[in-house]
């Protein structure tokens, strides 16, 4: 099992339904910028996950769209699992600017 999946499914301790599994999901990377200037990556109901190739490279930001999928879920960012257990919000992966 890949281990970024194997992470999401631990740190959530949710379970796939079905449709929602690591094996569903049809990934596409788009050109920097193509979701727009604040987004990096995107769930699309039901098993599409678009990721800026910019940030192709950003395990968490992988992991995070993943568990959009993984919940089935919208736009929403529940604390729990997104912020705690999994630590997979922006403010949580990026670094702090510099003063």
């Amino acid at each position: 099992m890949l281990p970024q999946w194997r992470y999401v499914l631990d740190c959530s301790g949710l379970k796939p339904q079905p449709g929602g599994d690591y094996g569903d999901i049809e990934w596409f990377l788009i050109s920097p910028g193509g979701l727009g200037v604040k987004n990096m990556g995107s769930w699309v109901s039901p098993n599409k996950i678009v990721i800026d190739s910019a940030w192709a490279g950003a395990v968490w930001l992988i992991q995070h769209e993943m568990l959009h999928h993984l919940m089935q879920g919208g736009a929403d960012h529940p604390v729990t699992p997104f912020s705690f257990p999994c630590f997979l919000q922006v403010g949580q992966n990026l670094p702090l600017p510099e003063e």
